[in-house]
């Protein structure tokens, strides 16, 4: 013990320490369900809470009957590891799992040892992850006359999924060529940003745009567009690349917008974000083929397409 700087007494006060936490340790299902339940009565968003319930779904899966503090690190790397996905998905399992550890440890059910070995996914290059012009004509190949609109709306606007879900056409504003992306910033406060409709993105709406109503068809189950926007990647052949697009748009409004300020402003975040996360750097070329993907009809089910030149 003396060899290791651990003293016999501290081994034991450890180890007792262990047992009771084993004893007062609760099933890894009711851990999160009290989790959620504190969550709202916080009164935080609805987004987070289904974030919540969908990642620690998963979670409640591999380890159903299992007390949290029975579960180590090494076993949560694992079950990170294979869940696929891009490594920004598996960062906010990450996240999620480390939110439930730390609520876990401060009621006395677990420590927070297994997440000091928890690994955050990089890409095997550590490059942002972004479609060429050709993967993107084939992830618009693949959409249906439903799904297009939301595939238009990630790829040449750059917005993410949950502000899809949230989006009516009324936002988007089409005279002005903006859409208006609201985010509720606590309780009672709106904020808004502006996100420029190029021409690129006008050409696909006046094909599958509507005047008004929700975006997204209501009511409608909680993960509805990522569900159906894995349908069209998986259709394409560019599964498990879910935050591709919005990447693809930034790194190609970059190439031929400089201003980083301005883009993160449009993004909806922070310049350092945008430069660290989201930008790979890209050819103006490569920019002007990808915003050169237009429609070619405007009623087919499967859209075909062409590139203008």
């Amino acid at each position: 013990m003396a060899e290791s700087g651990v003293s016999l007494a501290q081994a034991l006060e450890g180890a007792v320490a262990a047992s009771e936490r084993s004893r007062e340790s609760i099933l890894v299902e009711d851990a999160v369900e009290r989790l959620i339940d504190e969550k709202a009565q916080q009164k935080v968003s609805e987004r987070h809470l289904k974030d919540l319930r969908l990642r620690l779904g998963r979670l409640i899966e591999a380890f159903r009957g299992r007390t949290l503090s029975e579960i180590g690190g090494e076993e949560l790397n694992a079950w990170l590891r294979g869940l696929g996905g891009s490594p920004r998905t598996q960062a906010g399992y990450r996240r999620h799992v480390s939110i439930l550890w730390r609520f876990g440890a401060v009621r006395g059910w677990c420590d927070e040892a297994p997440l000091r070995i928890l690994s955050t996914p990089r890409p095997a290059d550590g490059a942002v992850d972004v479609f060429t012009p050709e993967e993107a004509k084939r992830l618009l190949e693949a959409a249906v006359a439903e799904t297009l609109p939301f595939v238009c709306l990630s790829l040449f606007a750059g917005l993410r999924s949950s502000e899809i879900e949230r989006l009516t056409w009324e936002e988007v504003h089409r005279a002005t060529k903006v859409i208006e992306v609201r985010t509720l910033k606590g309780r009672r406060s709106v904020q808004a940003r502006y996100v420029p409709v190029s021409p690129t993105l006008e050409r696909w709406l006046d094909l599958c745009g509507k005047a008004a109503g929700p975006v997204i068809p209501r009511p409608h189950s909680p993960d509805y567009i990522r569900h159906r926007l894995a349908e069209v990647r998986k259709a394409a052949g560019l599964g498990g690349r879910s935050n591709a697009a919005r990447h693809t748009y930034i790194s190609a409004r970059l190439a031929i917008e400089p201003d980083v300020a301005r883009v993160a402003a449009e993004a909806g975040n922070s310049p350092t974000v945008i430069q660290s996360s989201y930008r790979r750097p890209m050819l103006r070329s490569t920019a002007e083929a990808f915003f050169a993907l237009l429609p070619e009809a405007d009623s087919a089910e499967v859209i075909p397409i062409r590139a203008e030149g």
